[in-house]
C-alpha cells in the first residue's frame, strides 16, 4: 500500500488512538444514543410515520431505533429488515450501517464478511468516506487478527484496497465524489488546474490531493507538493494540516509550524491531532523505549485543544474528551453528564460511531445516570456546545 495513503489513514485515526487503546469495560445494556440514535419523542413518531410511507431516510433511522431499542426492547431482526429496505432504496447511511453490523464483533449480528463487503461497496460507490475506509481495511492484505475479515484476498482485492484508501483520503477532506464509473476524471483535473492557476486555494488543495493519490491523472508527487505548498501559503487550513504530514520525517520544525498554524486558524482536525501529540504516548519503539516526543507532555494543553475541537464537533475530540471526563483522567473531575453528552455527540459521526471502546464507556455512563442527570445530559448533547464553559485546567 502506498506510503501516502497509509500516512493519511494514520492522520485520520491518530486522534482516536489514545482512547481506543484502553482496555474495554464489562458490557452494560445498550443505550440507543450511544449508537447514533439521538431523536426525541416527537422526531421518533414522525420518523415512524414517514417510514410507513416508504421514506428511505426514515426507514434507516427507524431501523436503528429497532436495532438498539430506542422505544423498548431491541428488535435486531426488525431493525435489519428496515435497514435493508432503506439500503435497497439507495440510502448510503443504511448501506454503511449494514456493512458495519455484518463486520463487527460486538454488534450482536452474525458476522458475514460477504454481506459486509456488499453493503460497504454500495455505500462507497455513493461517496461515503467511512464506507470507503472500512472496505479498504477489509480488502487489505495487512489484516490478520479480526476473524470477521479472515477470508482469502486476491491481487484484485489488494488493488481495490489501495484505490478505496486513496478515494477515502480525498473524500474525507471534502472533495466531491462523482458517479462511480468516473469519480475522478481528466476533465475534472483540468478544470481544477485552471482554477488553481488562477490562485484559488481550495482548487490548489484538491488538485494536490488528486495528483498525490493518482486519481484522475498520473500520480505526480512533485506537482502535488508544489500545489499543496501554494494552498498552504494562502493559509488554507486543510492544506497546512496535510502538508505537515507530508513533511513528517523530513522537516520536524516545519511540520510543527504548519500544524500549529492550522490549529491556530481553527482547523478542528488539526486541533484534535495536535492535542494527541501532547498526550502520554502509547507507542513503544522496537527497542522497548518510548519514541522521542516532538511536543512536550502537557495534558492541560491537550484538554484545551480537545475542548476547542469538540466545540467544533470534531468526532475524535468529542470521543477523547468524553473518555477523559468519564474516567476522571489527568486530575480532571469526573463528570458523567458531560461525558454522556460528548460521547453521544461523537456517536452521530460515522467516523467514531463504530468504536467499541466508546460503546463500552457510553453504555456504562448511561447506566450510571439518574433520570434527572440523564435529562440534563440529553439536553446538553442536543444543545452542544451552547454556553458550556471551558473545563478547569488539570493540576500540573
Amino acid at each position: 500500500m502506498r506510503a501516502t495513503t497509509v500516512f493519511l489513514g494514520f492522520v485520520l485515526l491518530a486522534g482516536a488512538a489514545y482512547y481506543m487503546l484502553r482496555v474495554p469495560q464489562p458490557e452494560h445494556p445498550r443505550h440507543a444514543a450511544c449508537y447514533g440514535v439521538t431523536v426525541d419523542d416527537a422526531e421518533a413518531t414522525a420518523l415512524r410515520k414517514a417510514a410507513g410511507l416508504g421514506d428511505a431516510h426514515a426507514l434507516h433511522q427507524t431501523g436503528l431505533m429497532e436495532l438498539y431499542g430506542r422505544d423498548g426492547a431491541p428488535d435486531p431482526k426488525e431493525g435489519i429488515v428496515l435497514l435493508k429496505v432503506a439500503a435497497a432504496q439507495g440510502d448510503a447511511e443504511a448501506q454503511y450501517a449494514l456493512g458495519e453490523l455484518y463486520s463487527s464483533r460486538t454488534s450482536g449480528i452474525r458476522n458475514d464478511v460477504y454481506e459486509a463487503r456488499k453493503y460497504l461497496l454500495m455505500a462507497a460507490e455513493q461517496g461515503h468516506g467511512e464506507a470507503m475506509s472500512t472496505l479498504a481495511y477489509m480488502l487489505s492484505p495487512l489484516i490478520h487478527d479480526n476473524h470477521a475479515f479472515q477470508t482469502p484476498r486476491t491481487p484484485q482485492d489488494r488493488e481495490q484496497a489501495v484505490l478505496w484508501t486513496s478515494r477515502a483520503a480525498v473524500v474525507k477532506e471534502g472533495v466531491r465524489y462523482h458517479a462511480k464509473d468516473a469519480p475522478f476524471d481528466a476533465a475534472r483535473i483540468e478544470h481544477l488546474r485552471k482554477q488553481a492557476e488562477a490562485g484559488e486555494a481550495r482548487a490548489q488543495f484538491e488538485l494536490a490531493l488528486l495528483l498525490r493519490e493518482g486519481l484522475g491523472a498520473e500520480k505526480d508527487e512533485k506537482q502535488a507538493m508544489a500545489w499543496m505548498e501554494k494552498a498552504a501559503a494562502q493559509d488554507n487550513t486543510p492544506a497546512l494540516r496535510l502538508l505537515s504530514g507530508w513533511v513528517w520525517k523530513d522537516d520536524v520544525p516545519r511540520r510543527k509550524k504548519l500544524l500549529d498554524r492550522a490549529a491556530e486558524l481553527g482547523d478542528a482536525k488539526a486541533m484534535s491531532w495536535l492535542a494527541f501529540q501532547y498526550m502520554p504516548s502509547t507507542i513503544i519503539s522496537v527497542d522497548g523505549k518510548p519514541p522521542e516526543r516532538d511536543y512536550p507532555l502537557n495534558p492541560a494543553k491537550a484538554i484545551e485543544l480537545y475542548t476547542q475541537a469538540a466545540k467544533l464537533n470534531d468526532a475524535y475530540a468529542l470521543l477523547n474528551l468524553g473518555g477523559i471526563f468519564y474516567r476522571n483522567e489527568f486530575g480532571m473531575p469526573k463528570d458523567s453528564v458531560l461525558a454522556y453528552a460528548l460521547m453521544t455527540r461523537a456517536a452521530r459521526n460515522a467516523a467514531t460511531r463504530g468504536s467499541i471502546y466508546m460503546h463500552y464507556d457510553c453504555d456504562a455512563v448511561a447506566a450510571s445516570l439518574s433520570p434527572e442527570d440523564m435529562a440534563r445530559a440529553r439536553k446538553l448533547s442536543l444543545e452542544w456546545p451552547g454556553n458550556y464553559p471551558p473545563p478547569p485546567p488539570p493540576p500540573q
